[in-house]
């Protein structure tokens, strides 16, 4: 069965608009038992996602994802000053209660 790994909700802003309860009416309606939601850089839906899935029978993943940011990265300048270079984005997902 397929599972989506990344996956943004209304907490990622301006990344993703689905809210969570929209979410779950899609995934029932298209026969999902499991979905992941990472949001970029916060946790803000994490529980609401949780005890929304589990009270309606499917599986949560919980999950984040982050930028990957070189230490000390070519300064780029902006009309809004400096701005760090991403070298891309990295998902975590929840293994058990002890992280990721």
């Amino acid at each position: 069965m397929f599972t989506h790994l990344h996956l943004h909700t209304q907490y990622s802003l301006l990344e993703g608009a689905i809210r969570i309860k929209d979410l779950v009416t899609a995934l029932k309606k298209n026969g999902f038992e499991s979905c992941a939601v990472t949001d970029h850089g916060n946790m803000f839906g994490a529980v609401e996602f949780y005890h929304t899935l589990k009270e309606e029978g499917l599986k949560p993943i919980i999950g984040m994802g982050a930028s990957v940011i070189e230490d000390d990265p070519e300064e780029v300048l902006t009309e809004s000053g400096p701005a760090k270079s991403s070298i891309g984005q990295t998902q975590f997902l929840c293994q058990n209660r002890l992280g990721y």
